[in-house]
């Protein structure tokens, strides 16, 4: 007798037979394992196939291409504006933008979707860090953030502690990614390539090339979106930041790109994809999402193209792998460029050529992708958590950059013992079982903002008692003196600042702080849809209206204080990469103006 054909979602399989409106889709029509391998499942193994060459061919290219470690690990300082402006957004938002921020709109409904903000609060971070971390990586070679804090701080404490929040970082969120694939693999398929199998071809392919080439409340929500804003202020970043030729693309990526573009599509698009998914679950179109199962919306939505249009399956499908691909190459090649800069060149082998860095670099890609895959594979229930910690740790990194490129008066003594209370605060009031009173999320602030006051208050303190030697104060001075120069605010848009603080400290408050809660009633009663104006949720206009004003204010800070444009006067470059320099720290080699 033939048994009804399953659709594996998760870790169960789920009967088709009996839903409603199952078969208009064509997934109970089938009779044998020949006839699953539909029309759309060929197509997507054509999308996907010719974009795995396509980015395996680049990859060969930039491996012919590199000739120095900083070649190969920040594209020799040459990033154009346009790759920039794709690459760094795409890396931001990731896969997790396209299948799981839908997902959890469904799930929870509109207040999720304040998460939305990330569209604004991600690049926001760039516009603070991005320009003043390209001009210090200009100026004195730095290929890896682990090289700048420790020139700065002379410690290798912080490159140290650099490199493990890279790693803590990285490891689980290219987990995600992995997982993501995997399963959006194994639903488009009907689960002809379990979870497993679709995450190895994923690390397969991009780890070929990237080694060839290279509960909710306004705080809850406030600290939430801090966590999402050590996505920028992460030490991937930092390298990103140092690849670009020029500071051209930054504005272009935060506001542009993130802010409205993707800011559009988050608010809008992914609200309704969410909320969307109700009508098409009641209805009996797509299999229930309830019990843990709305991690499948996305895939079933691409899913139900395969009858009508089979070529878009492909195409959507390869769209979501880019998304996954892109932030899971990001992260490997900068974990392999600071284990083997900060690691490996520094204490094992000074004299490192490049020869040997690039080999060390590509061997630690696959070492990076390995336990991510570990991870992945075997922490399924708890990989989610794992992506939020690694965010969160990512933030833990604001004090740092702050010192070095906005307050010379905090000491290194400060700033390691706040990071190094910031990252145990983040871990102790995360969503693990340990035991402790306080439980997850205290007080409803989420782990990054405990992180970050404990970070931030003993930065302060310790830094209070450790002042530095005059002589000290005035070399660490320089960066600083350097950074004015060049990046700070001119004197004719001086009185502008008020007005960014102002704007920045009122769109804080009200589109994600304690003030967001205006938002639930001042348009109508959510549970009276008569009463809502325009037929919408008073909620949801809210986060469209604070939307629009955050694209502003980006827009103000980014451009009109010049946060992210405009270098001013020539740069004098004191080396091309701070891992050939042969002198002593501190000590300045020959300049060469650009």
């Amino acid at each position: 007798m033939h048994r009804a054909p399953t659709i594996c979602l998760s870790n169960t399989a789920i009967d088709v037979h009996g839903r409603r409106k199952i078969a208009s889709y064509g997934l109970s029509r089938y009779k044998n394992r020949e006839e699953i391998m539909s029309s759309s499942i060929y197509w997507l193994i054509i999308f996907v196939f010719a974009y795995w060459v396509y980015c395996i061919t680049w990859g060969i290219k930039g491996a012919l291409r590199a000739k120095t470690a900083s070649d190969y690990f920040i594209a020799g300082r040459q990033i154009s504006v346009w790759v920039f402006v794709l690459a760094a957004t795409a890396t931001s938002f990731s896969g997790w933008t396209f299948v799981g921020h839908p997902a959890l709109v469904w799930r929870d409904g509109f207040p999720y979707a304040y998460a939305s903000f990330y569209a604004i609060t991600i690049p926001f971070t760039g516009v603070l860090f991005l320009k003043r971390q390209w001009l210090l990586g200009k100026r004195y070679g730095f290929v890896t953030p682990g090289e700048m804090f420790s020139t700065y701080f002379k410690s290798d404490t912080m490159r140290v502690l650099t490199v493990i929040v890279a790693l803590f970082f990285s490891v689980p969120y290219l987990g995600v990614q992995l997982r993501a694939s995997g399963y959006l693999f194994n639903v488009l398929t009907d689960g002809l390539l379990s979870i497993n199998v679709g995450m190895v071809m994923l690390a397969s392919v991009v780890t070929i090339y990237v080694a060839l080439g290279g509960g909710w409340t306004g705080v809850m929500i406030l600290t939430y979106m801090f966590a999402l804003m050590g996505i920028q202020s992460a030490p991937a970043f930092s390298m990103w930041a140092f690849a670009n030729k020029n500071p051209k693309p930054f504005p272009l990526q935060q506001v542009i790109a993130s802010s409205i573009g993707i800011g559009f599509i988050l608010i809008v698009f992914t609200a309704i994809q969410g909320m969307g998914g109700h009508a098409l679950m009641d209805a009996g179109i797509i299999p229930s999402l309830a019990d843990g199962k709305q991690g499948s919306l996305v895939p079933w939505l691409i899913h139900l193209m395969g009858d009508h249009v089979p070529w878009l399956t492909g195409l959507l499908a390869v769209c979501a792998l880019a998304a996954m691909q892109s932030t899971g190459a990001a992260y490997m090649s900068t974990a392999s460029g600071m284990l083997t800069r900060d690691l490996y060149k520094h204490f094992l082998n000074k004299d490192a050529s490049h020869r040997q860095q690039k080999f060390f670099g590509r061997l630690l890609v696959i070492v990076v992708v390995g336990a991510a895959l570990v991870v992945a594979i075997t922490s399924t229930d708890a990989l989610v958590l794992l992506g939020g910690l690694a965010v969160s740790y990512g933030f833990q990194m604001w004090p740092a950059l702050i010192a070095i490129l906005y307050v010379p008066w905090l000491t290194r003594q400060g700033i390691v013992t706040g990071l190094v209370a910031g990252l145990v605060a983040v871990t102790l009031t995360y969503k693990f079982e340990f035991g402790m009173p306080w439980g997850a999320y205290p007080l409803t602030i989420h782990s990054a903002g405990w992180g970050i006051i404990f970070n931030l208050t003993l930065a302060v303190l310790v830094s209070a008692f450790t002042q530095p030697s005059e002589k000290e104060f005035a070399r660490r001075f320089e960066f600083h003196r350097f950074i004015r120069q060049h990046a700070g605010v001119p004197k004719a848009k001086q009185h502008l600042k008020p007005i960014g603080w102002i704007i920045t400290l009122l769109w804080f408050m009200f589109a994600i702080g304690p003030f967001a809660v205006i938002g639930n009633s001042i348009f109508g009663n959510p549970n009276t849809p008569e009463t809502w104006f325009w037929g919408m949720p008073s909620i949801w206009i809210w986060q469209i209206i604070w939307w629009a004003l955050g694209c502003y204010m980006m827009y103000f800070l980014a451009f009109k204080l010049e946060m992210s444009t405009n270098i001013t006067g020539e740069v004098d470059v004191l080396a091309e990469d701070i891992g050939d320099v042969k002198v002593p720290e501190g000590t300045v080699p020959a300049r060469k103006s650009v």
